[in-house]
């Protein structure tokens, strides 16, 4: 795939995302790889480091991968006490 038919089929998936917030962190993301300031953190992270970043990122696209954030709340609050 070349590098025209890989921004086609970025936008073609970003087009079937209906959720605002899931848009918003995604709009975050590109930011970081395409506007960031040079020498910004993303630009720290050894090639290793990006790859497991990349893939974190794909993970949590999946809605199945995911944790509701008042069980994760209710975890971190048994840890505190």
């Amino acid at each position: 795939m070349n590098r025209k038919e890989l921004k086609q089929e970025i936008v073609s998936l970003l087009n079937d995302i209906k959720k605002k917030d899931e848009l918003e962190m995604l709009r975050d993301v590109a930011w970081t790889y395409a506007r960031a300031p040079k020498g910004g953190w993303a630009n720290t992270l050894s090639p290793a480091e990006q790859r497991e970043l990349d893939e974190s990122i794909r993970e949590s696209m999946n809605p199945a991968n995911l944790i509701p954030h008042e069980e994760v709340m209710k975890k971190t609050r048994k840890r505190s006490t």
